[in-house]
């Protein structure tokens, strides 16, 4: 105990062993020493490890069990929810837009869909960039949560430079020390991206705001700042919505939004 190291060893006394174990006391002088019996220590540790080793390795298959059957559950919903997309573009004629979450579901992708999206926190998924930079679909880019306009270019560039030309810019707010709105909807980049790259910009007012209310006049900004295109979330019902349904607008809005929209564009030369 010269060094303040614990000590430990068996000792035999008369037929029975005993374990003496002693530790040095923190902050203190003092020594903690323990005596206990040999053999039925030994016992209790050996059955605890085949115990605990049994409960590991249950604990493990319960849980790889039910990863394989996440995914697979995962698996049979995407690909049914493709097969629903491709029912819908032959009722209507629209074509699809979808986000690519993972580069293992490319060529699903590109069976299914006429745009791969890249959402805003893949924005600088490079391998994910590189995989979509090989198909000849286009690629709608959107700017990441706190990105700035040079980043957003080079992800852009990791695509095209993989062969595939057909890359869409889309803005849909960036995030600030603001609070009260989803993002901070960015239409300066607008103006920045087409002073610098020829690629064409498209503004997602809908997630930008995260209110519905907001959403027609951040539409008509973003068509007033030069934007080439919007995204914007229509739902029948925006208050059963699964998911965003507090940034959704009705059928009946859009179309008076459009109405004014293309107001807009007329005193601006544009058409829509």
């Amino acid at each position: 105990m010269d060094h303040n190291e614990d000590y430990s060893t068996v000792l035999e006394i008369g037929k029975e062993r005993r374990h003496l174990h002693c530790t040095r006391l923190a902050y203190s002088e003092w020594n903690l020493v323990e005596v206990m019996p040999f053999g039925v220590l030994d016992e209790e540790i050996s059955e605890m490890s085949t115990q605990w080793i049994y409960m590991v390795f249950l604990a493990c298959s319960l849980v790889l069990g039910a990863l394989l059957w996440v995914f697979a559950r995962y698996l049979k919903m995407t690909r049914q929810q493709m097969v629903e997309l491709d029912e819908a573009r032959k009722d209507t004629g629209l074509p699809i837009v979808s986000e690519l979450m993972s580069a293992d579901q490319l060529p699903l992708f590109e069976e299914a869909v006429d745009v791969i999206q890249i959402g805003a926190r893949n924005m600088q998924n490079f391998d994910l960039l590189k995989k979509v930079g090989h198909t000849s679909k286009p690629v709608l880019l959107k700017r990441g949560l706190s990105s700035t306009i040079e980043e957003w270019l080079m992800s852009a560039e990791y695509i095209m430079a993989g062969g595939n030309p057909n890359v869409i810019l889309c803005e849909r707010g960036i995030r600030t020390f603001e609070t009260y709105t989803r993002n901070t909807l960015d239409l300066s980049a607008v103006l920045a991206v087409k002073a610098q790259s020829h690629l064409p910009v498209v503004v997602d007012p809908s997630h930008a705001c995260g209110k519905a209310w907001m959403v027609e006049r951040m539409a008509m900004a973003a068509v007033a700042a030069g934007a080439d295109g919007l995204i914007v979330e229509v739902h029948n019902n925006p208050a059963c919505a699964l998911c965003d349904g507090a940034q959704s607008v009705t059928p009946e809005q859009f179309s008076g939004m459009m109405d004014k929209l293309r107001a807009v564009a007329a005193c601006l030369g544009r058409e829509l």
